[in-house]
């Protein structure tokens, strides 16, 4: 099955594909969407042209998406929620299954301790997916996409074990 994770930001998302076979995962391809524009509608115009061009690209089974959990800038948190609500109605307009996580929830998904750090979360990631050490320099928003992809593949997998 291959798997999406998005790690939605305000002002730039990372993403992650990864094959999820089983308990196993290989990494395909993880970057970070390229917008540019200061001004928000276009922002999230761009937002949405990347993310059609990723799942065209890509044809996902399935995407996981971190949730906005909270939020101690208000204009952050709404500028997150409009990035997360256009990346949703492409997810919908490609009739994807979405998965959720909490920041929490991935933290403990990954390492088994919620308050995990970056470093961690990358270190599961890249022994996970079997990554070299030169991945070491690529931006935490990839990291955190790809290790929501796992946790979303996990989920599938039990979902799909649980209905049989």
């Amino acid at each position: 099955m291959k798997i999406i994770g998005i790690d939605p930001g305000s002002t730039r998302a990372g993403y992650g594909v990864i094959e999820f076979h089983a308990q196993s995962a290989t990494f395909i391809d993880g970057g970070i969407f390229s917008v540019t524009s200061s001004h928000n509608h276009q922002r999230l115009k761009e937002l949405y042209d990347e993310c059609h061009t990723l799942f065209k690209h890509h044809c996902p089974d399935v995407v996981g998406m971190e949730k906005l959990f909270f939020g101690k800038n208000i204009k952050t948190a709404t500028d997150v929620s409009q990035s997360r609500g256009v990346i949703a109605l492409c997810i919908a307009q490609y009739n994807i299954p979405l998965y959720e996580f909490t920041p929490l929830e991935v933290k403990q998904g990954m390492t088994g301790y919620g308050s995990a750090d970056k470093k961690s979360i990358t270190r599961m990631v890249q022994g996970t997916l079997h990554l070299p050490p030169t991945f070491a320099h690529v931006p935490d928003d990839v990291f955190d996409a790809l290790a929501i992809a796992l946790i979303a593949g996990y989920t599938a997998t039990k979902e799909r074990h649980h209905s049989l």
